[in-house]
């Protein structure tokens, strides 16, 4: 008989949850983990406790904003921002999931602002100059979101983030041979996310297309297959279909993922 599995990271906070329920610090670091994980109910229900508890309450609106904003309820992820802020308007994390609401929202004007005054609080988080240089993007500030992004990628040199999304910012400045470079980049980076990693590729094959480099694309889009198989090239893929029967963005980056 196999050893018995040992229990995960959730199974241990619970544990301590069921033998303390007043231990609030450990059911905030499970709602935080609840929602990484993507089980945003059971992370709601913790949250809801930990609203009413003051020392926790700031953690729990902000929380509730990221999940709103994950499940595509954009006004209450505006709402809850605003509240967060106004909780704390020195909590880059409530400036951040405010910033990012606002976005979603089309507000990209006051989302510039919060995520500008989140990179004044907090000048080393790469996630903040992420969003603020997507922000810009969507604004079309090419050069200003270049600055937050090499800053980004300066901070953070093994993320294939920021180098992915900078190159968004240099082909949206029709710099594509900068944009190139920066794909190319991060797809040599091992750290964060592998997703980023796809990213870039995917970018990278549009890009090629976008230039009329179509044996590239293919190329990109063959390895993209191979190396990223539950994830793939969707933008490549889409672009080489005769005869492109949905939009790809040509003269600017995709911007979503």
């Amino acid at each position: 008989m196999p050893p018995p599995r040992p229990p995960d990271e959730g199974e241990r906070l619970r544990a301590s949850l069921a033998a303390n329920p007043g231990d609030h610090g450990t059911r905030a670091r499970l709602a935080r983990l609840l929602v990484e994980r993507g089980d945003l109910p059971a992370a709601q229900a913790e949250l809801e406790i930990l609203l009413k508890e003051p020392a926790h309450a700031q953690a729990a609106r902000v929380l509730r904003a990221r999940i709103h904003r994950g499940s595509s309820d954009v006004d209450a992820a505006v709402k809850w921002g605003k509240l967060a802020v106004q909780g704390d308007p020195k909590d880059p994390d409530a400036r951040l999931q405010h910033g990012l609401a606002l976005l979603a929202a089309n507000n990209r004007a006051a989302a510039c602002t919060h995520l500008e005054e989140g990179v004044k609080l907090a000048p080393t988080r790469v996630d903040l100059r992420i969003a603020l240089g997507r922000a810009y993007l969507q604004r079309n500030k090419a050069r200003e979101a270049v600055e937050s992004l090499r800053e980004a990628c300066r901070l953070a040199p093994g993320d294939p983030a920021p180098e992915t999304v900078l190159g968004d910012a240099y082909w949206a400045m029709s710099l594509h041979k900068e944009a190139e470079r920066a794909y190319k980049r991060a797809l040599n980076l091992t750290g964060g996310a592998p997703v980023y990693r796809a990213m870039a590729l995917d970018k990278l094959g549009t890009l090629y297309h976008h230039r009329g480099l179509r044996k590239r694309a293919e190329q990109v889009l063959k390895a993209c297959r191979q190396l990223f198989p539950h994830l793939g090239c969707p933008y490549t893929e889409v672009a080489l279909l005769p005869p492109n029967p949905i939009f790809i963005p040509g003269s600017a980056p995709v911007i979503r993922y």
